[in-house]
């Protein structure tokens, strides 16, 4: 059996319309022992306002010092501890936080005494999330507690 000519020569092309968004932004504005709270605004972009509004905010919360990395991993004050790679601890636990534009997250137990980085991430509409971390952003705070 011989196979049949092509129907449509239109499908030999391949045409993309990349689209450029800005993810939306995160601040963290407190953290302490009890939790973590702060402000996020939506993305940038040529999308619908649904796609590009805050979704959710994510937080992880990093315990500093000792040998292992330590990340908290539940509001109840669980720890992780997850193997460290040769760049040091790049894997994150994140949890959700609630709100918004405003949000927070509440821990049922205060954490312990020690050294503490809390990062966060807010995930537009579209499904995309914050990358990149740092102090000088407001998305990567230092805090101490005791």
């Amino acid at each position: 059996m011989r196979a049949r000519a092509q129907v449509d020569k239109a499908n030999d092309r391949v045409a993309l319309h990349p689209r450029l968004v800005r993810v939306g932004d995160s601040r963290v504005r407190g953290a302490g022992s009890r939790g973590v709270s702060g402000s996020a605004t939506g993305g940038k972009g040529r999308m619908s306002r649904r796609a590009l509004a805050v979704r959710s905010v994510q937080v992880a919360i990093h315990r500093l010092g000792g040998k292992r990395c330590s990340w908290i991993a539940s509001t109840a004050g669980r720890t992780r501890a997850l193997k460290a790679s040769r760049h040091g601890c790049t894997r994150k636990v994140w949890m959700t936080a609630a709100g918004g534009r405003s949000w927070h997250l509440s821990l049922q137990r205060s954490l312990p005494r020690g050294r503490y980085e809390a990062y966060s991430r807010a995930v537009i509409g579209a499904g995309f999330a914050e990358g990149r971390f740092s102090r000088g952003d407001g998305n990567l705070v230092r805090f101490r507690v005791g």
